[in-house]
C-alpha cells in the first residue's frame, strides 16, 4: 500500500494528516508550529486522484483500528491515532504544556465551545445568505470581545484555545464584518494573526467548510 510506503519516508513519531485549505486540520497545523515539537505533516488530495488520497487516508484510519472516514485532521503519535480537530490539538498540547497550556482553563473551555456553536453556526449562516454580517454574528462576536480581558483567549500567552479559533476567525475577519467597537477583539486579532506559528500555517485561497 502506498501509505506504508510513505511511512518509511518519515523522520518524526508525529504525522499530521492534512489539506493547507481546510479551517479544522490548520487548528492541528498552528499548535505543532507552536509546540516545537518534531513533526511531518502529509497533504491529502481530498477530491482527486494524484499524491496521498482520501483513499489512502482510510487506510491509515484503517490500521490503526478506526471506522475509515477520510476526513481530516487525522494525528499519528507513534501508534496512537487520532481524529477531531479539537481533540488533537489537545493531544498535542498535553506533549508541550509548556507551549500550549491555557492560563484559564475556564475561559479556554468557554471559547473552544462558542467557537464550534455559535461562531460557527452565525457564520455559516452569514455566509450562505450572502449577508456580511447577522444579528447572530455580531451577538457571538461581542460576546467572544466581551471575554477577552488579556493578551490572548484564556490569558497572558498563547494556547490551544487560540488555535482552535484563529482558523474561523481569519475566515470571517477577511469576508464579514466584525463590529467596529469590538475593540479587544480587533486587538486580539491584530496580535494573534501577526504569531509565526499561525502565520506558517495560513493558505490561499482556503476552504470555509463550516
Amino acid at each position: 500500500m502506498r501509505y506504508l510506503a510513505l511511512l518509511h519516508t518519515m523522520s518524526s513519531a508525529i504525522t499530521l494528516y492534512t489539506n493547507r485549505m481546510c479551517p479544522y486540520a490548520q487548528r492541528v497545523a498552528i499548535a505543532l508550529e507552536h509546540s516545537g515539537l518534531q513533526h511531518d505533516k502529509v497533504e491529502v488530495d481530498l477530491y482527486g486522484s494524484k499524491g496521498f488520497t482520501k483513499k489512502d487516508l482510510k487506510a491509515v484510519e484503517a490500521a490503526a483500528g478506526l471506522a475509515p472516514k477520510g476526513y481530516i485532521p487525522v494525528l499519528s503519535i507513534d501508534d496512537e491515532t487520532l481524529r477531531e480537530s479539537t481533540k488533537c490539538v489537545e493531544r498535542v498540547g498535553a506533549l508541550a504544556p509548556e507551549k500550549l497550556a491555557p492560563g484559564d482553563a475556564a475561559a479556554a473551555a468557554w471559547a473552544v465551545a462558542h467557537c464550534d456553536g455559535p461562531i460557527t453556526r452565525s457564520g455559516k449562516d452569514a455566509v450562505f445568505s450572502g449577508k456580511a454580517s447577522t444579528p447572530e454574528l455580531e451577538r457571538a462576536l461581542r460576546d467572544l470581545d466581551a471575554r477577552l480581558t488579556r493578551d490572548f483567549v484564556a490569558g497572558d500567552a498563547f494556547s490551544t484555545a487560540d488555535c482552535v479559533l484563529l482558523p474561523f476567525l481569519f475566515r470571517i475577519r477577511k469576508e464579514l464584518d466584525i463590529p467596529a467597537d469590538a475593540s479587544r477583539l480587533r486587538g486580539y486579532l491584530d496580535r494573534a494573526f501577526a504569531h509565526p506559528a499561525f502565520r506558517r500555517t495560513v493558505a490561499e485561497p482556503y476552504w470555509w467548510w463550516w
